[in-house]
């Protein structure tokens, strides 16, 4: 029975792994066609950018057709860094006995479960049921180093997140630029607003 349970475990892990996965990859997918949304609409309400869209593919108020590998890519970087974090960062001479009963990859999902359950910019470590992942990291850990790799983890996943945009926002910038708009800056930033906000929920 033990050799059995044993087997399960990684198979558990790999599918909550993957089902994380799928759920963030929605999210920014979700964010991305929706930042694509808003940059037609706002064009729509000024007549320059009505003119813009007389002539352009009604394809470019949706995500591009690369996205999602990239996003998968972009996602599973994510996922093995964190768990680089845990091995790396996490394992103080406090934790180190702690840890030896742990898989570094299920302790790292935890993480992930909790950074992904808060909107702020710092793991929570204290309070309400809800908080159950971050008390098991916290007593592994310690509240400061769980704060710390909880900083670097959201702020990797920010940047990773970030360059997905930047890549989607270049689309329109061709297209003013084509249509002889020098300002390419616009549909960056009114792109780059929509993630923001997306991102910050």
């Amino acid at each position: 029975a033990g050799r059995r349970a044993g087997r399960r475990s990684p198979a558990r892990v790999r599918a909550l792994k993957a089902a994380l996965r799928s759920g963030l990859e929605s999210l920014i997918m979700a964010s991305a066609e929706h930042g694509a949304e808003q940059v037609i609409a706002r064009w729509r309400d000024h007549p320059s950018g009505r003119q813009v869209l007389a002539g352009v593919d009604a394809d470019l108020a949706h995500v591009s057709p690369e996205l999602s590998r990239r996003v998968t890519r972009a996602v599973s970087s994510w996922q093995d860094h964190v768990q680089e974090l845990i091995r790396t960062e996490g394992v103080t001479k406090r934790s180190v006995a702690k840890l030896v009963s742990f898989d570094t990859e299920a302790v790292s999902l935890v993480l992930m479960i909790g950074l992904l359950g808060y909107g702020t910019s710092d793991v929570a470590v204290e309070g309400g049921n809800s908080a159950v992942p971050q008390r098991l990291l916290k007593a592994l850990f310690g509240a400061e180093s769980l704060r710390g790799m909880g900083a670097k983890a959201r702020a990797d996943l920010r940047s990773r997140i970030g360059m997905l945009f930047d890549e989607e926002a270049i689309r329109f910038g061709q297209v003013l630029d084509s249509a002889g708009i020098p300002d390419e800056t616009v549909p960056v930033q009114l792109y780059q607003a929509t993630y923001n906000l997306e991102v910050a929920r």
